[in-house]
């Protein structure tokens, strides 16, 4: 499975958004994320791909892209490490 589809399927356990997730939508203004959500989303995918995400790095993520290409670095430093 794509980290896009891995990612989508969090989302869709860890709130209310049952539709489709494309790269360009915004996460809180288009799928309605907050907070909470935020936690349990991150939780799953640092179990999910096995990295850790650090604070800061999560507070700069605003699209599905740009959480894609950020899940996608920590697993190529993961594998490089």
């Amino acid at each position: 499975m794509k980290t896009l589809e891995k990612l989508a399927s969090i989302i869709r356990k860890n709130t209310e958004w049952k539709e489709d997730i494309h790269p360009d939508d915004h996460l809180v203004n288009d799928l309605g994320i907050d907070s909470l959500d935020v936690l349990l989303i991150v939780g799953d995918l640092e179990d999910e791909f096995h990295i850790t995400i650090d604070t800061d790095e999560i507070k700069e993520m605003k699209y599905v892209k740009d959480v894609v290409a950020k899940l996608e670095e920590l697993m190529v430093t993961r594998h490089v490490n």
